[in-house]
């Protein structure tokens, strides 16, 4: 429905439908769940789409049950950021969740140019990776392209105009008379300049 109406939608591969009736069965026994997590005051703001602002003390176990039933109200929360002045148009988005999606975030932000601090990255799991020894490149060693001189163009840094090998064109007229026109010059359109190529003296005019 929402792709007819010109919508850019994506189905989610999801058991149950969060943010929606659905979930209401386990709301009670998730908020008792949560109940026993300790919540702190968090130390970096928070953008809350449950509530369309931002937030820093008010998260607790009631919080997160309304959350996870709430509707979403992602527009307005940024919007409500971008007027306390924590966003603004050049700031850059990384998703973090339960799904492996980091490293494909990262490795979006480091194709656009962005400097990833890659040793931070993986500094809380530094007994996990290790350093891949990648075959080298055997083209580095050697040359298989042309050395061109001069302009980058087909003509390969010949004179421009000049193709190697070929002739230069012969008039395909050969008569005394007038066959090709070179320039013409009007004058208050009654008189009328021109200047026209000989060939008398080419050597096949020649008795």
């Amino acid at each position: 429905m929402l792709s007819a109406q010109g919508v850019k939608s994506k189905r989610l591969n999801l058991q149950y439908a969060f943010h929606s009736s659905q979930v209401d069965v386990i709301l009670n026994d998730f908020e008792k769940v949560a109940d026993a997590a300790n919540f702190h005051k968090s130390e970096i703001p928070v953008l809350s789409p449950l509530l369309s602002d931002v937030i820093s003390g008010n998260i607790n176990a009631s919080y997160v049950s309304h959350h996870a039933r709430g509707t979403v109200k992602f527009s307005s929360c940024i919007e409500a950021a971008r007027e306390k002045g924590l966003i603004n148009n050049q700031s850059v988005w990384v998703e973090i969740g339960p799904h492996p999606i980091i490293g494909s975030s990262l490795a979006g932000l480091h194709l656009a140019g962005v400097d990833v601090q890659w040793g931070e990255y993986h500094r809380d799991f530094l007994d996990c990776v290790r350093m891949l020894g990648l075959l080298a490149y055997a083209f580095d060693n050697s040359k298989y392209w042309l050395q061109y001189t001069g302009d980058w163009n087909l003509t390969k840094g010949q004179t421009p105009g000049v193709v190697p090998g070929a002739e230069a064109p012969k008039p395909s007229l050969s008569t005394t008379s007038i066959h090709r026109v070179l320039s013409e010059v009007v004058v208050e359109g009654e008189r009328a300049t021109t200047a026209t190529p000989s060939w008398t003296d080419s050597p096949d005019q020649l008795l």
